[in-house]
């Protein structure tokens, strides 16, 4: 510090300048040691301007810049507690910084990743290649989304780097304290070698300060030509948003780790940690179900996994996000929505309400809504009992007539319903008649009826009705070939007249579309059948016509249902020629002979409107693996919106389920349809209570038999959507940049160089034992916190601010405790460990931890005291 300038003479500046001096040369000393600095500085006095000449360069440019310094500066620096040399890092970063700001910049080093942590095992080819790059690039960044382990890879990058003589600097983007001034401090502090690497990791999390790093590195390397490498670490979209800044940027991709070698025990983290992101504690009993006793065995004594009454859990140590990121990837793994919804179906309607009411009081953890917004926003917990209602409806209805009045359409939906909600003894009456009622085994012939038509074949005779109607009604305005071709595409080789609703086929009609129907029953079948489901292949590979459409082109709905079972059974476009093709012909405009003019047009008159027709083709694209955010999908979608008075109308309620399905899986406000799905699941139950008391429907509305089926299946599908979208955005959210603030200075200069040093302290006696301890905090934490939730669900008056004020107190007290059981490791910082330690007694009680020390520690008492 100052401290020959505290001994001068304070009306003397003359004399204060050449304490000053002092000052700053023996600061420098002490960070050299007798060895030549990266940076070299020559203070010299100039009293008749009252300030410090102090002359920075380097070996090869010993005059690369001169930084000026007055008394005034000095003093400030001094009342701020601001060391010499951070307050020449603070001019060197910022020339203007003294005179633009009344205060200065923090400087802060930035903790370092214990270099005792083994690097990921995939990593060895990937530090290579950094390796690599920067022998050939004096700037690289490493590219990789959540969980891919860029900052334990940087790490041992840049300790390999130590190893071969050269100097590293770390800079956490994450760190407030984070900036050029930092940078500069440790320049000034940093001996001299052949090279000096500068990590910037997660570049991210501050898009403006890594822009200007960057920049300032830069300089420093041109002006002082110094030997500075910059190697960054950030996901995909930094390059985007600094586009410039990475142009010169050599870009290496990292690859996700996984973090065991025992597949049973990988699958087992996996499922963990899928639902730890809607903060659910699975059951025991559905756990021992899932799982091996000696695999849950092996990751408890391990940490991963904590058991805490008829519990288990992810460990406050374990990262879901970082688990999901490196197992995501394996082929055959199910996206994290799916085990959510598995297991939310195997706790059961009571059970798994639970997890889905405290996330409705709490909000979607890391949603884009703002708190305010998420307070009365429930609708998972109303839409699970809604749905379970719904299956006992169904449960009913197939116990009376598991035939739906030998509709195999209707029949199909509601197994697909029943297959959804884990009914197994109701699906298999149901899945028996629609086996023996339809013949479809005999690939490459199309699905047939056994013992005469079944009777949704009626709604095809309508179909054809009101096809020849709209026909009528184009003829009589304004015929034209090029008009008509609009509304019914030509065939591959026929003309208008073939496309015209006399001309239909209506057996070969009805038989593609219950191709599609049955694809996507045996895809969703409780025990399905390889050999059903390859004869139905078969079947749709032998009916797509040459073009990719399938029978009639006029009605694109039939291409989009048997797109849909195609990938039910687990085709898309990437591993199926027939999938890809239908796409490809769904996506093909009416210029150019094809179904798409903005949106699909039902070609069937009132059956089907153009509504319903748009969002089953946009479903079917999307399921396929077509981009939501393509022009023809992000059109179709737009085009819904403004066309929601007439899928929202009374009797149209197949086309509100298509187009909430539409909506929940390709818009970027998908949530906005949440409200829409609770409406429609009312209807529903509503609906089949009607049909159960034998009231007659006050209307005549087409496709009447298949509505409320149809409803269900859609219901079921439409809430496990939600929760999948939820899980993803969790993921694949990119985070939001914080505000830009200034970074005022820290009460006291920085004192611990993490360069050559140890970060932290070993925890006693052993990490394993402090995750599980930091497990029992963040356990009876959620407890609290569900506790006083439940509390306030009672208070319809709003009048128990106590228990609102200490749930408040438990949230903050819960994010507390995660964030320190972040960053548990084999060297952790000592306050962790304390805040840990503090935290459990005010958790679980005084002697907690009676097991739990690391070197050093304070007594108890003086612990207290501070």
């Amino acid at each position: 510090m100052w401290n020959n300038v505290l001994l001068a003479d304070a009306h003397d500046p003359g004399e204060r300048l050449a304490a000053a001096r002092a000052d700053i040369e023996a600061e420098h000393r002490s960070y050299m040691n007798g060895s030549p600095s990266a940076i070299r500085l020559t203070v010299r006095p100039v009293p008749d301007r009252a300030r410090l000449d102090v002359a920075l360069g380097s070996a090869r440019r010993p005059a690369a810049r001169t930084v000026q310094l007055s008394v005034t500066d000095i003093d400030r620096a001094l009342e701020r507690r601001l060391s010499p040399l951070a307050l020449i890092a603070c001019v060197l970063a910022n020339p203007g910084a003294l005179t633009a700001r009344d205060d200065f910049p923090e400087i802060r080093e930035s903790l370092r990743p214990d270099p005792a942590w083994p690097p990921p095992r995939e990593a060895g080819s990937v530090i290579t290649e950094l390796r690599d790059g920067l022998a050939a690039n004096p700037d690289v960044v490493l590219l990789g989304s959540r969980g891919t382990r860029k900052t334990r890879i940087a790490a041992r990058t840049a300790v390999l780097f130590e190893q071969d003589g050269a100097a590293t600097l770390w800079l956490d983007m994450r760190d407030q304290g984070a900036g050029a001034e930092t940078v500069a401090w440790q320049l000034l502090t940093a001996t001299e070698h052949h090279h000096l690497l500068v990590v910037v990791n997660q570049m991210q999390a501050r898009i403006g300060p890594t822009d200007r790093i960057v920049k300032f590195l830069w300089r420093l390397r041109a002006e002082f030509e110094l030997p500075i490498l910059v190697l960054g670490t950030g996901q995909p979209e930094i390059t985007g948003r600094l586009r410039d800044t990475f142009k010169s940027f050599a870009q290496v991709p990292a690859r996700a780790e996984v973090p065991t070698d025992d597949e049973q025990a990988r699958t087992a983290l996996y499922w963990f940690a899928c639902p730890r992101l809607f903060e659910i504690e699975p059951l025991e009993t559905v756990v021992r179900r899932r799982f091996p006793g000696e695999v849950l065995d092996r990751l408890r004594l391990e940490g991963r996994i904590v058991r805490r009454g008829s519990s288990y859990y992810l460990a406050a140590a374990q990262d879901p996000v970082r688990l999901i990121g490196a197992l995501r990837g394996v082929p055959g793994t199910p996206e994290p929505g799916e085990y959510i919804w598995e297991y939310l179906k195997l706790a059961g309607a009571g059970e798994g309400r639970a997890p889905l009411e405290r996330l409705d009081l709490l909000g979607f953890p890391g949603s884009a809504r703002r708190p305010a917004e998420r307070e009365g926003s429930h609708y998972l917990a109303p839409a699970w009992d809604l749905l379970f209602q719904l299956g006992r409806s169904l449960d009913a209805h197939c116990d009376t007539d598991p035939t739906w009045g030998d509709n195999v359409g209707a029949a199909v939906f509601a197994a697909e319903a029943l297959a959804e909600l884990g009914h197994h003894r109701q699906w298999a009456r149901v899945a028996g008649y629609i086996r023996d009622r339809w013949s479809y085994g005999r690939s490459p012939e199309l699905p047939e009826p056994v013992q005469g038509q079944s009777r949704e074949m009626t709604d095809f005779v309508e179909i054809q009705q009101s096809m020849a109607i709209e026909d009528s009604l184009i003829d009589g305005t304004f015929l034209r070939a090029d008009r008509l071709q609009l509304v019914h595409p030509l065939g591959r080789t026929g003309g208008v007249a073939e496309m015209r609703g006399e001309a239909i086929d209506i057996t070969r009609f009805h038989r593609t579309w219950m191709l599609g129907v049955l694809l996507g029953f045996e895809g969703s079948a409780l025990d399905r059948s390889p050999e059903r489901i390859e004869a139905l292949v078969g079947s749709a590979t032998q009916a797509c016509d040459l073009d990719g459409s399938f029978y009639p082109r006029r009605v694109a709905w039939v291409t989009a249902r048997v797109v849909l079972g195609l990938c039910q059974v687990g085709l898309n476009r990437e591993n199926s020629e027939v999938v890809r093709r239908a796409c490809d012909w769904l996506l093909l405009p009416q210029r150019d002979g094809g179904p798409y003019g903005e949106w699909w047009k039902g070609g069937t008159g009132s059956w089907n409107r153009d509504e319903a027709t748009t969002a089953m083709c946009v479903t079917a694209l999307i399921r396929a693996g077509v981009d939501p955010r393509t022009p023809q999908l992000r059109e179709a979608l737009a085009w819904l919106r403004s066309r929601t008075a007439e899928w929202t109308r009374t009797d149209r309620e197949i086309d509100l389920a298509l187009v909430l399905e539409a909506i929940l899986l390709g818009a970027e406000d998908w949530r906005s349809a949440y409200g829409r799905v609770l409406n429609l699941l009312h209807w529903a139950n509503a609906e089949f209570r009607r049909v159960r008391q034998d009231q007659p429907d006050p209307r005549f509305v087409p496709e009447g038999a298949l509505r409320a089926p149809f409803a269900a299946a859609q219901l079921a599908t439409l809430v496990r959507v939600a929760v999948g979208r939820e899980s993803a955005a969790l993921l694949d959210e990119p985070p939001v940049p914080e505000p830009e603030v200034p970074r005022q200075r820290a009460a006291a200069d920085p004192v611990t160089r993490l360069h050559g040093a140890q970060p932290g302290v070993r925890p006693q006696p052993s990490l394993q034992q402090w995750r599980q301890a930091a497990g029992e905090i963040e356990a009876a934490l959620n407890g609290l916190v569900q506790s006083r939730a439940a509390a306030l669900r009672q208070d319809r008056r709003g009048q128990a601010d106590a228990v609102r004020a200490r749930l408040r107190h438990y949230r903050q007290r819960l994010e507390q405790c995660q964030s320190l059981s972040a960053q548990l490791s084999h060297w952790t910082p000592a306050f962790v460990l304390d805040g840990l330690k503090q935290l459990g007694d005010e958790v679980l009680g005084p002697g907690w931890d009676d097991e739990l020390s690391y070197p050093g520690q304070a007594p108890a008492a003086e612990r207290d005291r501070g």
